[in-house]
């Protein structure tokens, strides 16, 4: 044995007895210790990796850190009991203040007990005011479909482009879902055929935008298909997350069927279903549905709504004309600055051919270098912007341009609604009027109290046209739950704009902060050179 292997094992003896004293015997957690040991060095659980001076210290910073947490531990754990000492007393207080306040209450004369009661009517009057704007309703339950209660995740990958003599090209995908592991290839045509299907069955619901279709050869090009790729695999990810939408059959045929003429005869099948125009059939996942009924001030918000959209839809189609022409300059002043760079060049290569002096060529390359990088960082830029913020904001012109379809929707069912409703009131009036109840148009009248019709307007009014009132109930309960889905849908759309507006603005920042630094770093250096 060697004296500095001695030497070593002295050490480590040494070391172990210092971890033993300080580490074990006071009941320090040898793991959390040895983590400790891998944050402060690399392969800090080795403790050859450390000499004892070092260790030491290393021992020292751990046990100053643990007893640091556990005064906060005591002081929190001291608060806490405060906290419920003082829930106790306040408690306690509560109900000998509600002792003394029944004693009082007892004693109190008939005038406050008066008081008291107007303003409990008052409470019930808000509250039975709020539960006729909104209100749960029965419906009919959606059968569930196998992929309902499974967290499924699809992924759009693998493009193709299939090429036919006699017809038109065209690319496909493929739409691979998990963890059922069904794959099947689809094209364009097919996502939108299936979101129209979607939108027929669901009209009140807000189904995930896509982009209209493009003819054209750059349909082909590689960029454009990634940005494709892009929207499909969003549109796929939000119609996942929707239970509803996950018993939909469309939606099974969409992601199994792989024979492709069946799975077009299929869905063309589905194509001519009509959805139902009796509110009364309208089928949720639950069986139950929510109403908002139309007063002034849900109309009045529920205009604000579309009025807002519509703005917004005006300066996002001005922010994407300014946004491509924006990365269209960019593009050009890149290809000038190439073309900079190249002149230069060339420039160092005539006067580097002739005997010269060194500064006049070195200041041309240097020059030819400086463009050329300058048109690279601002080709990397142009790219962060055409894609995380010019194509970020397309999809917020597409959501947008959703949630206009069903307040459109909402506002073509309000307007059908009111002119039936008007002529229903007409002709109500007209039939009352007459007084000949065989023209009434009422099933059963002998079962209803026939002096009472002819004398009491509001009675009559109740009975009178039944199947025409029927008709408008059943337009006004189609316009009540077109309000609720709008508020809803809304709300859920600005709390989803919240996140990726964030999350998009950090990626952004990210990225493109790098090459700023770069830039200026880049100017420095021309600076020194020349």
């Amino acid at each position: 044995m060697t004296e500095n292997s001695g030497n070593n094992e002295d050490q480590l003896v040494k070391k172990q007895e210092l971890l033993k004293k300080e580490i074990v015997s006071k009941d320090y957690d040898p793991n959390k210790f040895l983590q400790f040991c891998l944050y402060q060095k690399e392969n800090g659980d080795d403790m050859n990796n450390w000499t004892y001076e070092e260790l030491k210290e290393c021992v020292e910073r751990f046990i100053e850190g643990e007893e640091s947490e556990k005064i906060k531990r005591e002081k929190e754990k001291e608060k806490s009991e405060k906290n419920n000492l003082e829930n106790n007393k306040e408690k306690n207080n509560i109900i000998i203040s509600n002792e003394n306040q029944n004693k009082t209450e007892d004693e109190s004369n008939y005038t406050n007990i008066e008081i008291n009661k107007n303003k409990i009517n008052d409470i019930e009057k808000e509250e039975n005011f709020l539960k006729k704007k909104i209100h749960e309703i029965s419906c009919k339950t959606l059968q569930k479909s196998l992929l309902n209660n499974k967290d499924i995740k699809v992924t759009i990958k693998n493009p193709k482009t299939n090429e036919k003599l006699l017809s038109s090209s065209y690319v496909t995908y493929e739409v691979f879902t998990e963890p059922i592991c069904w794959s099947v290839r689809r094209r364009y045509s097919d996502f939108l055929l299936l979101r129209h299907l979607l939108c027929k069955y669901y009209p009140k619901k807000l189904i995930p935008p896509l982009p209209e279709k493009k003819v054209g050869n750059k349909r082909f090009q590689q960029q454009f298909i990634e940005s494709r790729m892009h929207f499909l695999q969003l549109f796929m990810n939000d119609i996942v997350k929707n239970e509803e939408f996950k018993a939909n059959e469309a939606l099974i045929v969409f992601l199994n069927f792989n024979d492709h003429p069946q799975f077009e005869k299929k869905m063309k099948e589905l194509n001519n279903y009509t959805h139902p125009s009796n509110f009364d059939d309208i089928k949720t996942l639950s069986g139950k549905l929510n109403i908002l009924d139309d007063d002034y001030a849900s109309d009045k918000y529920l205009n604000t709504i579309g009025n807002f959209c519509k703005s917004q839809k005006n300066i996002f189609n001005k922010l994407n004309i300014s946004l491509k022409s924006y990365c269209k300059n960019i593009s050009s002043a890149c290809q000038s600055l190439e073309e900079i760079s190249k002149s230069f060049e060339e420039l160092f290569e005539l006067n580097a051919g002739i005997e010269i002096k060194d500064a006049i060529p070195k200041t041309y390359n240097i020059l030819s270098y400086f463009f050329k990088e300058l048109k690279e960082m601002m080709s990397k830029e142009n790219e962060i912007i055409h894609i995380k913020i010019k194509r970020f904001f397309k999809l917020q012109k597409l959501v947008n341009n959703s949630f206009l379809e069903i307040v459109e929707q909402r506002d073509n069912l309000k307007q059908k609604y009111s002119v039936e409703n008007n002529k229903l009131y007409s002709k109500k009036e007209k039939l009352y009027s007459i007084k000949d109840m065989n023209k009434w148009e009422i099933a059963d009248i002998d079962k209803l109290d026939k002096p009472r019709l002819l004398r009491d307007k509001d009675y009559a009014f109740e009975h009178i046209c039944q199947k025409d009132s029927l008709n408008v109930d059943n337009l006004y309960k189609n316009l009540a739950y077109a309000n609720y889905m709008i508020f809803i849908e809304f709300e859920k759309i600005v709390n989803i704009n919240i996140k990726s507006y964030v999350d998009n603005t950090k990626e952004i920042t990210k990225q493109i902060y790098p090459y700023f630094n770069n830039r200026m770093a880049l100017w420095e250096k021309l600076n020194t050179y020349i």
